[in-house]
């Protein structure tokens, strides 16, 4: 996994595009990006297009090696290191690739990594069951745990070798499946790694009782491994919060503060929407106000003689316009005549 990733993805994602390129430019005749006079737009115009799903192969990249450095690193504890070496060289790689061989992505939000999320948290899971089976099942520690605790005479490994070895008879071959050259001519017996009867007792080359009792060491081992490192995730995953109290504090502050500003725009808006109320009610009693009285003095006939009237007259008189025509309306009768100014 490390070698493809340092020698095939690189090579796939940093040299191709770079012969690529330069091809590209001497067939086309085009200029180099250090060209003089050259703008800036037409330089990013002469960079590799990005490709479709550009991200889901980086995503994938790293999940892959997330799973295969998780999955197997008690097989291979070396592997994070050269997985580290691997990143710490690809930053830079996929930076270049990034600045000078693409065009500029276009930005878009996002909240999180989406289902990659989903996907890493499935395979931290299969890791930690993978790594308990893999110890248990495949290293000599649950034996020789059992073997100091159960079976040893001081508690120590002493004997332990010979503790977990079986007899077998090479009389008990079947046909054709014994060796043809015997280098000591009278082997009789031989010793083979695995918790079996010897072939003299009653129960030939059946399991002992430790077997079993290395074998339920073990499934305990793989519940034990498994609840432990779980709960360590757990008080580790409460210990370091995804968003620090700081940031936290700092966002309830701004989520506050916009409240109070939401709050006071909205106060100052009905307050204004209040005032302008009260004005337009001020202003229609006033011409309520002026309609009634003209109203009254066109009933008595003192029209001709209020402010109103005269002020009407003078503003005619001193404009270029004609004096304003009144016509006579009656309201409420024949007889009683009622004034109108029409001009306006």
């Amino acid at each position: 996994m490390v070698g493809k990733q340092l020698i095939q993805n690189n090579l796939v994602e940093v040299i191709l595009p770079i012969v690529k390129k330069k091809v590209m430019q001497w067939i086309k005749k085009e200029p180099n990006e250090g060209h003089c006079g050259e703008s800036a737009w037409k330089k990013d115009y002469h960079l590799q297009p990005l490709q479709q799903n550009l991200l889901f192969h980086e995503y994938l990249e790293m999940c892959l090696q997330f799973g295969f450095l998780t999955i197997f690193v008690s097989a291979f504890p070396l592997a994070p290191l050269f997985a580290l070496l691997n990143n710490i060289m690809e930053i830079r790689l996929d930076a270049s690739k990034f600045v000078r061989q693409q065009r500029r992505p276009v930005p878009d939000r996002a909240q999180d990594i989406g289902i990659w999320h989903g996907i890493l948290y499935a395979v931290s899971y299969l890791a930690v069951i993978s790594n308990a089976l893999i110890i248990a099942f495949t290293s000599d520690f649950v034996p020789r745990l059992v073997y100091t605790m159960s079976y040893s005479k001081d508690g120590t490994l002493t004997g332990y070798i010979n503790n977990s070895l079986s007899y077998f008879d090479t009389n008990d071959f079947p046909a054709g499946a014994k060796p043809d050259s015997d280098p000591l001519n009278q082997t009789q017996l031989c010793r083979y790694g695995s918790y079996r009867h010897a072939p003299w007792e009653e129960d030939k080359y059946g399991f002992t009782e430790q077997y079993w009792h290395v074998m339920a060491a073990k499934i305990a081992f793989v519940a034990i491994f498994e609840n432990v490192v779980f709960i360590a995730r757990s008080i580790i995953k409460w210990l370091v919060p995804d968003i620090p109290r700081r940031l936290r504090e700092k966002i309830h502050q701004e989520a506050y503060a916009t409240n109070e500003i939401l709050l006071k725009t909205e106060l100052e808006r009905a307050r204004g929407e209040t005032a302008m109320m009260g004005v337009m009610m001020s202003s229609i009693a006033s011409a309520v106000g002026d309609n009634v009285r003209k109203r009254d003095l066109a009933v008595n006939g003192d029209y001709e003689r209020s402010s109103s009237y005269r002020n009407a007259v003078n503003e005619s008189q001193s404009s270029t316009q004609p004096p304003p025509q009144v016509h006579v309306i009656n309201p409420y009768n024949d007889t009683l005549p009622r004034y109108r100014d029409t001009s306006v």
